[in-house]
């Protein structure tokens, strides 16, 4: 997790917390996604403000905004600033916990590979939203790898140069 203002990161921290770290079966009911809800809960640090955006990268939330959007094939333009509230993510989540993996595996958005894993993600999303009393969460297609890149390969163009 990063907070930043204005191009600069002011907090970040890395936490222990991931859909596959934390997927512990390949059919994850209810006393598992309990399971992981509690963790992510008691995981959170408190940070020096409340984000008054939050965008999310990674394969569950780009998942989630596909699924939402009912995509047939995958089409990252559509997914890029998708804007999901915690609303539709809970309601996703509800959906899915129901299904076996072998039916979320036909789920429209939702690549098969990713069936078993996006419970626990979803959980995760939904606690640090809850967590932090906040209502939507916009979804990126550009993730940190890219920002790395941007930032080696672009540094001195980026700098800024007072005379």
């Amino acid at each position: 997790m990063a907070l930043g203002k204005d191009g600069h990161v002011t907090w970040s921290h890395s936490y222990p917390l991931g859909a596959v770290r934390l997927t512990a079966a390949e059919q994850m009911g209810i006393r598992e996604l309990k399971e992981v809800r509690k963790r992510c809960d008691e995981t959170w640090l408190r940070q020096p403000v409340k984000p008054e955006k939050l965008i999310g990268v990674g394969g569950t939330l780009t998942s989630l905004a596909a699924i939402d959007a009912r995509m047939d094939v995958y089409d990252p333009e559509r997914v890029d600033g998708y804007v999901l509230s915690k609303t539709d993510l809970a309601g996703c989540l509800h959906r899915l916990a129901s299904m076996s993996d072998g039916e979320r595996k036909h789920v429209p958005g939702l690549m098969a590979q990713r069936s078993t894993i996006i419970l626990a993600g979803l959980v995760i999303a939904e606690s640090y939203m809850d967590y932090y009393s906040i209502d939507e969460i916009t979804v990126s297609e550009r993730d940190l790898l890219e920002g790395v890149f941007y930032k080696q390969a672009f540094y001195d163009s980026c700098r800024i140069y007072k005379p």
